[in-house]
């Protein structure tokens, strides 16, 4: 497959369609046809749009019943998208060796084929329409017209209608005049592809788009080939558009990743266009553009842009706290939540204006707990001082059941502000949306000028606030003409970037010129990536309508600022979006920071969400040690290690015991700006854990030798006793990991009692040692 097709990283809602298709797949894999007449209610119809036949519940139990007695059947349903509580789309591939009939017999074969699935009010199939893989169009406007069908008449239905009718129109042949139904008349076009020249702002420009195309080309069509992301008012999909060139005669096809945005009116309000191997910057612009919380993208493919988040965060109390609450939510131990909080609490939500103080803060906490499957996570950004962090949290549970309701998965995620206090409580807390980081980083700034004692730092801080601020908010020119240092400059390290300025009125001049050929300009930050008292690094997106053609643009790029000691902007350097290493160089040699370690990076959280991992005692302790570790807490070392523990270091062969193992911790607590990290891979059974752990110190001064900075990582196999202490640990080289995977299948077959289940662990743990081993005859199964 090319590039851009190989990789469709979509993300899908589970609903009681997917139950159902889950069941259905279970028992013909199982070859199991009990359960298949109950998952089938009694009025199915099934619609075969291939054929045009129409068939009832007998008919479609009779194609499972055959299916069944068929030699090695394989039915592989894959989920395209949901809509609503009741629909489903799948692309179902089905096959089989043989089949030797009464009176026939065939051979080999093979068919795939798109579904829409629709289930009851108990979960039972009731309908079914098929469409020819090349039809995922079609599929998909049946799928918003059956939306809008199941929905009550109210405003609700009418809005679905006029969506649907919108989706219908937009697939197939190009006809600007059918086209013309589905746009709103405002409708915007952005192109953010390499080679873009789709922009238009109204619905009769972009129209005027294809009317061109009819006058170069015949037989122009769109071909739907993969879905990304869909729910009732936006749509991301991976198109082609293909035709024949009428002055050449030959055939061309171009693939893209398109997002459809609908009104409330249901027209299409806003298309953006993004390179077809671009699904990761695809996906993320649709969360930006839609209400719906970014719950699947576990499977998603960070961008370009996104994928590299190199940065070393120092540690501070206020990180000492965060990982606290964190091992605290892995232990669901509410008791110890009101020990890292001070008495005088307080919560600020910038989301919702809302404000509340330590009661309110642990009702909310231990209501949390209860969610199932309840993954919180912290990805540290920045600090500033002894007492204020800065980092994104994440929260996720796959269900929760409170006495008055009931609610299924969910996923929450913001920018919190945590300050600490003199004994390392958590005394303060300030929560921004995902898209508000630059009001994050703004208030930081405000609040180390707040707490510094005054004298000529804060007065000097506070300074550097005011200058903060008005770079992460939308630009106004007249008003930062008294920030900027007389001699500020300006340098362009972009590919295609705007050259080099000095002095104020020269910078002034730059965005004063971008001001004449741009309207509703704006920036956003998207990501920290170093920040100190006097400079910070951040990536971010500029974007506006460029006022000549009208069309919308949008521009990734880093941009360090550095501050004087007078407060006032001295210095601001850009970079091209994927030249991090450069633009943490360039900070390092601007600020004498230390360079930053590539152990020390908190993985992106695209890549975070696809390794989500289930906690379980061994992840508790992890987090508990990590937090010890962040709060350089000897006392708690000994309650997290057992004394029969055993360490056993696969990279260098060495093995010892528990006080071996407490020697080693309690020596990292001697090391200058140390960051320990542990990042969970994989949980087995309630006590066994895999991570990857990642260490980094700035240097180590200690009785006859001196060690500068240095780095290390290493995958670890954790395994903890009954109380949650550390009974087990062994080491691996990162290089190694399939190593330590086959460790813990035997580990975990180690630890079962005797029985069937220990039998079946142990065969599993050797097959995965012969397939890492290549040594396939005894790991797979005759008829695999």
């Amino acid at each position: 497959p090319s590039r851009a097709a190989k990789k469709s990283a979509h993300r899908v809602r589970p609903n009681a369609a997917t139950a159902n298709a889950a069941r259905v797949h279970a028992a013909v894999a199982s070859r199991d046809w009990d359960p298949l007449p109950a998952l089938c209610a009694d009025e199915i119809e099934v619609v075969d749009h291939t054929t045009g036949v129409v068939y009832d519940r007998t008919g479609y139990l009779a194609t499972f019943r055959v299916f069944l007695k068929a030699e090695h059947p394989s039915f592989a349903p894959a989920t395209l998208a949901t809509l609503g509580d009741s629909l489903a789309l799948y692309r179902e591939s089905t096959s089989a060796s043989g089949f030797v009939g009464r009176t026939f017999d065939v051979g080999a074969y093979e068919k795939e084929e798109i579904a829409l699935i629709e289930v009851d009010a108990q979960g039972r199939h009731r309908r079914r329409d098929l469409f020819a893989t090349g039809r995922l169009g079609d599929a998909v406007a049946r799928l918003y017209e059956r939306y809008t069908e199941l929905l009550p008449d109210g405003p609700a239905r009418t809005r679905a209608a006029a969506t649907a009718r919108s989706v219908a129109a937009y697939v197939g042949p190009v006809d600007p005049d059918r086209y013309a139904a589905a746009f709103a008349p405002d409708l915007e076009a952005v192109d953010h592809r390499t080679l873009g020249t789709f922009a238009a702002r109204g619905k009769e420009a972009f129209l005027q788009h294809y009317r061109a195309w009819l006058d170069l080309a015949d037989d122009t069509a769109f071909r739907e080939d993969a879905i990304l992301s869909l729910q009732s008012d936006a749509f991301l999909v991976r198109r082609t558009f293909l035709g024949t060139d009428r002055a050449g005669g030959g055939a061309f096809e171009r693939q893209f990743i398109q997002l459809w945005n609908f009104g409330n009116d249901g027209l299409i309000t806003r298309l953006e266009y993004f390179d077809a191997d671009r699904d990761g910057e695809a996906l993320a612009r649709f969360d930006e553009l839609t209400v719906e919380p970014p719950t699947a993208r576990f499977a998603a493919t960070p961008s370009r842009v996104a994928k590299k988040r190199e940065r070393r965060v120092r540690a501070n109390a206020a990180t000492a706290a965060g990982s606290r609450i964190e091992a605290a939510t892995a232990a669901r131990d509410a008791d110890a939540l009101p020990t890292i909080l001070a008495e005088h609490l307080e919560v600020v939500d910038h989301t919702t204006g809302a404000t509340f103080d330590r009661q309110g803060w642990l009702a909310t906490w231990r209501s949390g707990l209860r969610g199932q499957n309840l993954t919180y996570r912290q990805e540290p950004l920045a600090t500033l001082g002894d007492s204020l962090a800065l980092w994104r949290s994440s929260t996720s549970a796959s269900r929760f059941v409170g006495r008055k309701f009931d609610v299924g998965a969910y996923e929450s995620e913001s920018i919190v502000l945590a300050e600490a206090d003199a004994q390392g409580r958590l005394g303060r807390q300030e929560i921004f949306a995902t898209d508000r980081l630059g009001d994050a980083v703004a208030r930081i700034y405000e609040r180390y000028a707040d707490l510094l004692p005054d004298g000529p730092a804060r007065t000097r801080a506070a300074a550097t606030a005011r200058s903060v601020a008005p770079f992460l908010e939308p630009l106004q020119i007249d008003s930062i003409s008294a920030i900027l240092a007389p001699g500020v400059e300006f340098i362009d390290h972009r590919t295609l970037g705007l050259g080099s300025a000095r002095g104020a009125e020269a910078f002034l001049r730059g965005l004063r010129s971008l001001h004449e050929v741009a309207d509703n300009t704006a920036t956003r930050v998207d990501d920290v990536l170093g920040l100190r008292f006097d400079a910070f690094l951040v990536r971010r997106m500029g974007s506006g309508t460029v006022r000549a053609s009208g069309g919308a643009y949008e521009r990734h790029f880093l941009v360090l600022f550095v501050f004087g000691a007078d407060g006032r902007l001295a210095r601001v350097e850009e970079f091209d979006a994927d030249r991090d290493d450069e633009a943490l160089a360039r900070f390092c040699e601007l600020t004498g920071e230390p360079p930053p370690a590539r152990s020390a990076v908190t993985p992106a959280r695209a890549a975070r969400r696809r390794e989500r991992v289930r906690p379980n005692a061994a992840t508790a302790n992890a987090a508990r040690l990590d937090a010890a570790i962040a709060a350089r807490d000897a006392d708690a070392l000994p309650t997290l290690v057992a004394d029969h523990a055993e360490v056993v270091d696969h990279t260098t062969g060495a093995t010892y015991d528990g006080l071996g193992s407490l020697a080693f911790w309690r020596s990292l607590l001697r090391v200058q700006d140390l960051t320990y990290r542990s990042d969970p891979l994989a949980t087995l059974g309630d006590s066994i854990a895999l991570f990857r752990t990642s260490l980094f110190a700035g240097g180590v001064a200690r009785g006859n030798f001196d060690v500068g900075a240095y780095e290390t990582e290493v995958i670890g196999l954790i395994e903890v006793d009954a109380q949650g202490r550390r009974a087990r640990t062994e080491v691996f080289a990162v290089d190694r990991l399939g190593d330590a995977v086959a460790r813990s299948y035997e580990r975990y077959a180690d630890l079962l009692p005797d029985g069937p289940a220990r039998a079946r662990a142990a065969a599993t743990a050797r097959s995965f040692s012969g397939i890492a081993a290549f040594e396939w005859a005894a790991a797979v199964a005759p008829a695999i």
